[in-house]
């Protein structure tokens, strides 16, 4: 039951985040423009990718009573060092080819491997990853029955 309903927060984390994060994909234009203006219209690009960072900063969160309930909050900071050294890496390669939007790209990639690839690396936590796999199937949201 427990698994079945850490698998189902994880399920209305992501779809609410990928809903939230299409919309604004999709309306960055107007968005931009009716917020900041025409001079801002190059940020439109950044937002669209930018946008994509909130579902997995938001697994991230939907992630903790996981790894306090599991008593594996010592992986954390492995977890987040991989991440640190990830971003600064993604981020020298990244920025001087794509300026702002390889920043955005860098700190979306980086919000991927901490919230999926590095747990995958710690035989403790890599299950937790596996949930979140399990969650992208959307009839997690609503699913009564326990496994």
């Amino acid at each position: 039951k427990y698994t079945q309903l850490i698998t189902q927060l994880y399920s209305i984390v992501l779809w609410v985040s990928i809903s939230i994060s299409l919309f604004i994909t999709l309306f960055a234009e107007p968005i931009i423009l009716i917020l900041y203006g025409d001079q801002y219209i190059p940020a439109i690009s950044c937002l669209r990718i930018y946008t994509w960072v909130n579902t997995f900063s938001y697994l991230g969160v939907a992630r903790k009573p996981w790894i306090v309930c599991q008593n594996v909050q010592k992986y954390e900071k492995y977890i987040l060092g991989i991440g640190s050294i990830s971003n600064l890496i993604l981020n020298y390669i990244l920025i001087p080819y794509f300026g702002i939007n390889g920043a955005a790209i860098a700190t979306l990639l980086t919000q991927v491997i901490t919230s999926i690839i590095a747990p995958l690396a710690f035989t403790h936590i890599k299950f937790n990853s596996y949930l979140i796999f399990k969650a992208l199937n959307p009839r997690h949201i609503f699913s009564k029955r326990t496994d």
